[in-house]
Parts: C-alpha cells; structure tokens; sequence
C-alpha cells in the first residue's frame, strides 16, 4: 500500500495552550514542549527521536492517550 498525505492516519500533533495553566512543569518546562507549535508527520515516519531530556516519550504518551480517547468516542 502507497502511503500519502490523505491515506494518512496521523498527520501530525499539535499543542492546545488552550487548555494549559502553567507551564513550570515537566515536560510543559521544557523548551521544545513550551515553543512547540506543530508537529506534522510525513506518510513513511515509523519513529520519534529526540535528546535524553527533551521530552519523546512525553510526546508519544500524549499522542497515545489522545489516539485512546479518539477510538472510544468511535465506539
């Protein structure tokens, strides 16, 4: 299967400052959380890397938790 921009799953994340009251913890403390705009994902990405320290995991958490609640509310 070619995979494309509109065959895509995840296109990308995004941060909703919205919904954040401080940013004097981890990992919203960190640089590249706190001036995080978008992250948009190419159609062949199969991997996130970053520092120790800058936050991967956090975002990969946040992206699951998110990808969780968005097939629940398919249900």
């Amino acid at each position: 299967m070619k995979l494309d921009y509109d065959s895509q799953y995840i296109r990308g994340i995004y941060l909703n400052r919205d919904r954040i009251s401080s940013y004097e913890h981890f990992p919203l403390d960190l640089p590249v959380i706190r001036h995080l705009q978008e992250v948009a994902f190419h159609p062949s990405v199969t991997y996130v890397i970053g520092e120790n320290g800058m936050g991967s995991p956090p975002c990969l958490k946040a992206l699951r938790l998110r990808m969780v609640s968005i097939r629940k509310a398919e249900r």
